[in-house]
This record gives structure tokens, sequence and C-alpha cells, in this order.
């Protein structure tokens, strides 16, 4: 119980005064805390560990694998996010697109599609892609409800291509290119199976670094603090 002191005489006596520093004393005694588990006491089980680090290393070759597998698909139809990227095979479009760039199309409704846009479209016969620059906008192309497009490489002396772009057949137009990326995206899928041993080797090296130095480091035991 907490001292009563009087009030009343603006002053505290002797006893009051001992009185109120033992309740001090007393109030102020550490409480006994219980011990909480170390670290080591935490850790999980090492099958867990090999468990979830296998089934990371796992997870980023599949997205990997899946990035390539996406790129190298002839599926016409495939997008990401509304977004599709191509190597530039030929030089039909230099120097705007050079040989051994990656483009960048974003998808676009046929009839969206303007004239001096740069067209990704496809070609059933070849079952392949193709972008040139669009000179020409037929609207409702032989009566088919669809626009038809002209198209034709900007390189100088290029002929304006033969057959016309169906609506259906269209793409989207470039927005972006990256020069050279090209080379590298395809010596990535010559060799997607070479570089996916390669990564899952260097995780694994890395795994049991750091095992190893975890159980030297828990031998020396913590470091003393200066």
């Amino acid at each position: 119980m907490t001292p009563e002191f009087d009030v009343e005489k603006r002053g505290y006596n002797k006893q009051q005064v001992d009185e109120y520093i033992d309740y001090l004393l007393s109030s102020s005694e550490p409480q006994a805390v219980p011990p909480t588990a170390g670290k080591d006491s935490r850790k999980r089980p090492l099958w867990l560990t090999i468990v979830s680090n296998a089934f990371y290393a796992v997870f980023i070759a599949s997205v990997i694998l899946g990035a390539l597998a996406f790129a190298n698909s002839g599926d016409p139809n495939k997008s990401l996010f509304g977004v599709r990227f191509y190597a530039v095979e030929s030089g039909s479009m230099e120097p705007e697109l050079p040989k051994g760039s990656v483009i960048v199309v974003k998808q676009l409704a046929a009839r969206d599609v303007a004239m001096g846009d740069y067209l990704t479209f496809y070609r059933p016969q070849t079952k392949d892609f193709q972008t040139h620059a669009v000179i020409e906008v037929i609207p409702d192309y032989l009566g088919s409800g669809q626009p038809g497009f002209r198209t034709q490489g900007i390189k100088k002396g290029a002929p304006v291509d033969l057959d016309v772009v169906f609506g259906e057949q269209a793409v989207g137009k470039v927005v972006y290119c990256l020069p050279k990326a090209g080379y590298i995206f395809g010596w990535i899928g010559e060799n997607v199976l070479f570089l996916g041993g390669m990564f899952l080797l260097i995780c694994g090296f890395f795994y049991v670094l750091g095992k190893a130095y975890g159980k030297k480091r828990f031998r020396e035991g913590p470091r003393e603090m200066l």
C-alpha cells in the first residue's frame, strides 16, 4: 500500500520520507523474467530447410524455363499483360529495328492500327511473325468487315509486301526496341539446359557454404563486444 502523506502541512516528516523510500525500493525490485528461447533453439529442422531451399530453387528455375518457353512459343495468341517480345531476324526494318534486336510489341485491335505504325503480324502460310511499317489502311478489306493493311520494310530499297495483312493477322505495334538483345536471348534459348543445371549447382554450392559457415560460428560462440 502506498504511504499517505499529510499534504495539509505542506511538508513531510522523517518517518513519512523513510516509509516512502521503502515503498519505492520494494516496488522497484526486478521481476523474474522467463528465459526466452535462443536462436539455435528455434532453428528449423535440417530436413525442412533442405526441402524449402530445394522448392525455392525449383520455383526460380521453373520461372526461367517458363519465360524461355513463352518466348520461343509459336502460338500467335500468346501475350504477357498485353505485351509481347520478338527477336528481329532480318534487316528489312533497319536502321530503326536492327537485326539482332528484341522488340516490345503492344497488342492492339485491328481497328486501332494506324498508317505509319510498325505493325507485327502473323503469317499463317509460313507460321511466323513479321514486323513492317503500315503504308496503307484499307477499311473493310474485300467486304470482310475488317481492315486490311499494306506493309513495307523501311530499309532503303525494300519492296512493298505482296500480301495484304488481314485485320485478324495483326498482333500489335512496336513500342520499344532493345538493340543486340536478340543475340543474348538466342544464346540463352540454345543453352537453357546448361544454364538451368549451372543455376541449381550454384544454389547448392551456396547452400552448403552457408551451412558450413553457420556451424563454424556456432562452435566459436558469440564474439565479445569491445
